[in-house]
């Protein structure tokens, strides 16, 4: 699984964007899109499950390709939206993480490890290892006063 490549999507403040490079898309391998996507990517107004019916409005919940068909809820991102960063909140913070990622244990272990790295200020860091037990560790930065993801993908 470590020869992944995937479209980079960078965080933007204002959700993900594709980036070019020489004119084309800017590709990246290894599992940080993917982790950003199910942390980040889905709906964080509601949760969905596989077996809802076919709906006519736009699903702000589904990410696909030819190896995933996912309904990705963002339970954490809701869950950094709504509640307040203090010391007490971070261990529902890594549980909302781990029930984001945890489709991706059929084939790595995750690890997740949050904490206040100053006041109003989440650090989440993801650690994706392989059977082969590659690991590759991914930092997030949650800005609580501005409700926004300020530091995204950066490989430790």
């Amino acid at each position: 699984m470590g020869n992944v490549r995937d479209i980079f999507i960078k965080e933007s403040n204002d959700g993900g964007e594709f980036e070019l490079l020489n004119d084309d898309l800017r590709t990246t391998s290894g599992f940080a899109q993917m982790v950003y996507l199910a942390l980040f990517g889905g709906s964080v107004e509601a949760s969905t499950v596989e077996t809802e019916i076919v709906r006519l409005d736009e699903r702000l919940d589904w990410y696909g390709n030819k190896n995933f068909n996912l309904n990705f809820n963002s339970t954490f991102e809701a869950e950094l939206r709504k509640n307040t960063l203090t010391s007490s909140g971070i261990a529902i913070l890594e549980q909302a993480a781990k029930k984001d990622l945890e489709f991706m244990q059929e084939f790595s272990n995750i690890e997740v490890e949050g904490s206040l790295i100053a006041p109003q200020r989440f650090q989440l860091i993801v650690n994706v290892i392989e059977p082969s037990n590659k690991s590759e560790k991914i930092k997030f930065i949650w800005d609580g006063q501005r409700k926004e993801l300020i530091n995204d993908n950066t490989n430790l």
